[in-house]
């Protein structure tokens, strides 16, 4: 946990495997997301999964997903997020919210390196300069 505190360096993930701890329990202070997925959207995911690594992810992935609808915090569907930007970072930053950022709705930003599109992500910093 240590590590992992030094890895976010007091920001934030976003990781389904956080759902391997009792993040609440580990982190109460911290001010948490949850993203929800419909029935649909949860087969999407495994699927691709499934596709992506190879064999059956599906029990594991539905246990994840019991796991992370125990976590606490403020509760978005996946399906809502591009309109409910403004709510998530009230809840998470606390900075006075910029109708720029909803320019965000229009990248796709992975977690993944390989899967960041650089030259948006500079352009995208660029304009919040």
């Amino acid at each position: 946990m240590f590590e992992y505190g030094r890895k976010i360096k007091g920001c934030g993930d976003s990781s389904t495997g956080l759902t391997l701890i009792d993040l609440n329990k580990v982190f109460p202070d911290s001010k948490v997301v949850v993203i929800e997925k419909t029935e649909l959207e949860l087969g999407q995911c495994i699927e691709w999964c499934n596709l992506a690594y190879g064999g059956d992810s599906r029990d594991q992935i539905l246990k994840m997903n019991d796991k992370l609808l125990k976590i606490k915090g403020l509760r978005i569907k996946q399906s809502d997020i591009d309109s409910r930007l403004q709510d998530i970072w009230g809840h998470l930053v606390p900075t006075k919210w910029h109708d720029k950022y909803k320019r965000l709705t229009h990248f796709n930003i992975q977690a993944d390196p390989y899967n960041i599109d650089l030259k948006a992500a500079k352009a995208f910093y660029a304009s919040l300069q």
